[in-house]
């Protein structure tokens, strides 16, 4: 068996630990291996959340963890596990310097969420849409949209269609055309 990311001494790290589990889902998800999927980044993200918490040290960490906390949010996300999801996506907020691309990814699954009840959500609809509208300002303030195919996305994009006809959200989709 393969050691996972934990189980590698720290001398022996570098910047692609931790990355085994999360390439084993990625090629699982290629192969259509959901369930296996899921429990590759399941490990990889349980195995990220220790590392954190051992080694805050460590500063090429965050990013590491960051991409395998994402992997498993949008993993539950196609598995329609949105209450799952927003746990790990509350999780990835409380980190610092999130790439665009994330913030972006976390506005889809609040948005999600926020499209029909969900088992398991507290949140209410409107709170959900809020959190994925701060989710974009925040990708807006870090040059995500700057391209206009990142632009044309946006407005096509399926996992922001509980968004439509919510009015800060349609502002905002206005404002990125302009």
């Amino acid at each position: 068996k393969q050691k996972t990311a934990y189980e590698i001494p720290k001398r022996d790290w570098s910047s692609d630990v931790c990355s085994s589990d999360l390439a084993l889902g990625d090629a699982q998800i290629s192969q259509k291996k959901i369930s296996e999927a899921r429990e590759s980044y399941k490990q990889a993200y349980e195995a990220a959340k220790r590392m954190l918490k051992d080694h805050p040290d460590l500063e090429w960490l965050p990013f590491v963890t960051n991409r395998i906390h994402e992997a498993y949010m949008m993993q539950l996300v196609r598995e329609n596990k949105h209450s799952q999801a927003l746990e790990v996506a509350e999780s990835l907020k409380k980190s610092t310097n999130l790439p665009p691309p994330l913030w972006y990814n976390l506005a889809c699954v609040y948005s999600m969420a926020s499209g029909k009840p969900v088992p398991g959500i507290k949140q209410s609809p409107q709170s959900l849409k809020d959190e994925a509208m701060n989710c974009l300002r925040k990708a807006k303030n870090a040059n995500y949209f700057s391209m206009p195919s990142v632009v044309a996305h946006a407005t096509k994009d399926t996992d922001l269609d509980p968004m439509r006809g919510y009015p800060p959200f349609d502002e905002f989709l206005k404002g990125l055309k302009n």
